[in-house]
């Protein structure tokens, strides 16, 4: 008996975190005295509305040997530019993620981390807000990561080793 090849899944954009973001930062702003609210309550209104321009445009693809973050061009997906931290492809096997994490927790996700050995050999952290579907995401690196791999803890990112 042959096993089927998973379908290509391309993550919905959802836009929870970034308007979440932008409503605490609108109700710190105007709801407290102006010098204590908008000294926070600014930063966290542009962090929302960054957020919501990233949630438009950027897009967690999972195909059938490999998780890849694109971008999405209105007439269909295309490549990011390389990784800015370590350089390369934002493409990963899903042989080669050898942890992954949601966090605050797997219910309420606010960022999604994995831990990857292809770009390097000791590892590489990865963290993303988290700007999907969130019930996609989870099942997603459970079927095709494993939930063997799923840990709790901080996450090891080591940008800079």
């Amino acid at each position: 008996m042959s096993t089927a090849t998973p379908p290509r899944v391309v993550l919905e954009p959802d836009y929870k975190l970034a308007g979440g973001l932008a409503g605490a930062g609108g109700l710190l702003t105007l709801g407290t005295p102006f010098a204590i609210g908008a000294p926070v309550g600014l930063p966290l209104g542009a962090l929302g509305a960054f957020l919501a321009t990233r949630t438009q445009k950027v897009r967690f693809v999972f195909d059938p040997d490999a998780l890849e973050v694109m971008i999405d061009k209105g007439d269909g997906l295309s490549e990011t530019a390389e990784n800015f931290a370590v350089g390369g492809k934002n493409r990963w096997s899903y042989e080669s993620i050898e942890e992954w994490a949601c966090y605050p927790s797997l219910e309420n996700p606010v960022l999604v981390y994995f831990r990857e050995n292809q770009t390097s050999s000791s590892g590489q952290g990865h963290l993303f807000p988290v700007l999907f579907d969130a019930e996609q995401l989870r099942q997603l690196m459970a079927e095709r990561v494993g939930e063997a791999r799923l840990v709790t803890g901080p996450p090891r990112l080591y940008f800079f080793c």
